[in-house]
């Protein structure tokens, strides 16, 4: 997502710097909804969860 983000609003170029931080944002993200998703603390996240 984050290359396609950086895609789009570069208009087809890649910027590096831009990358990065959309990398940074996405996987931050991705931490986020993880952690909010393992209810039990277990650092696993199960189907009934």
């Amino acid at each position: 997502m984050a290359l396609r983000a950086t895609v789009i609003e570069g208009k087809g170029d890649i910027n590096p710097a831009r990358l990065n931080e959309y990398k940074f944002i996405m996987k931050s993200l991705w931490d986020e909804i993880s952690a909010l998703a393992d209810f039990d603390k277990s650092f696993y996240t199960h189907a009934n969860q």
